[in-house]
């Protein structure tokens, strides 16, 4: 096992798990299957920094290993969801928490958090 954040105690993804996640995620992009969740702390980053709905998809589907936190594990909230899977991206004006959730049984992308 690849262990990509040397804070954390949880079990990390492989490489290639966090790879094949990824694949799966520019795939439910590209083919617009993908919602952004509505919580203030999103919108409150979308504002600050000028960007939309396509914005968020052009960054997140530019995710890649290096990007990587932690996951897949329970979503901690409860939620209706899978596993989540967190991302740090690290752009030219802000560093962005990125979280991420797959729904199987509809083929549908949460990104459930986009906040700095």
């Amino acid at each position: 096992m690849v262990s990509y954040d040397t804070k954390s105690e949880d079990p990390l993804s492989s490489k290639e798990e966090i790879e094949n996640f990824l694949i799966i995620v520019r795939e439910a992009i590209k083919e617009r299957r993908v919602t952004v969740a509505n919580r203030d702390k999103n919108q409150e980053t979308l504002a600050r920094y000028n960007l939309n709905y396509v914005d968020v998809y052009d960054i997140v589907s530019k995710l890649c290993v290096d990007d990587y936190r932690k996951g897949p594990e329970p979503d901690d909230k409860a939620r209706d969801l899978d596993d989540v899977w967190v991302f740090i991206k690290e752009l030219d004006f802000a560093k962005i928490y990125i979280k991420l959730s797959y729904k199987k049984n509809r083929k549908i992308l949460v990104v459930i958090s986009f906040h700095d």
